[in-house]
């Protein structure tokens, strides 16, 4: 398969410290693309510091296209590995290092999180997710008069998003609902 028929909605890639001169400038390039964007925090860890940079589109793009208008909104800074992202999760895991033993950890916080972006829900492994789960049942069993899933939805995205995102996950959200469901038969009798 060519890179002209490479399409997604996700993409990462790596620009070096060396050749960003102003980093807020750098933000303010990358806020005109005008959709969720990660950058990690400064890799200092190999000869030449860098940054690797996420891309989340809401429609698949080519990876020639992305990279023309890369090349135009950097033109005075080179990037180099524009690569489709094929899973988001291990992606922006990667941003941090959360998942490699062998490499310097950086912490969450330092993310740079662009239009919207939030790093929290894409950061966290499937054991975090399935305790996160496990979270909401016991919250859900807390409750000693029925409960929505609409007004437990609305307090996770006020208070906890990441037992918001995993409310909103096709892995859970079917049985987060038979799960309030019977509370509510439960504290109705």
């Amino acid at each position: 398969m060519s890179n002209s028929d490479c399409y997604s909605r996700s993409f990462w890639l790596v620009v070096y410290q060396k050749d960003i001169p102003v980093f807020s400038r750098f933000v303010d390039i990358l806020e005109s693309f005008h959709c969720p964007i990660f950058v990690s925090p400064l890799h200092i860890d190999s000869d030449t510091p860098h940054y690797h940079i996420m891309f989340m589109f809401s429609g698949k793009k080519s990876i020639n296209s992305l990279e023309r208008k890369l090349k135009v909104a950097f033109s005075d800074i080179p990037f180099y590995k524009l690569e489709i992202c094929s899973d988001k999760v291990s992606c922006a895991r990667y941003l941090c290092h959360l998942d490699n033993k062998f490499k310097t950890h950086y912490s969450p916080s330092n993310v740079v999180e662009i239009s919207g972006a939030d790093y929290s829900q894409y950061s966290y492994d499937t054991r975090t997710k399935d305790t996160v789960f496990k979270d909401i049942l016991k919250d859900i069993d807390s409750y000693s008069s029925p409960i929505t899933f609409d007004s437990l939805l609305m307090l996770y995205l006020s208070h906890d998003s990441l037992k918001f995102a995993c409310m909103t996950s096709p892995r859970y959200s079917f049985i987060i609902r038979e799960f309030l469901n019977s509370h509510n038969m439960r504290t109705f009798q």
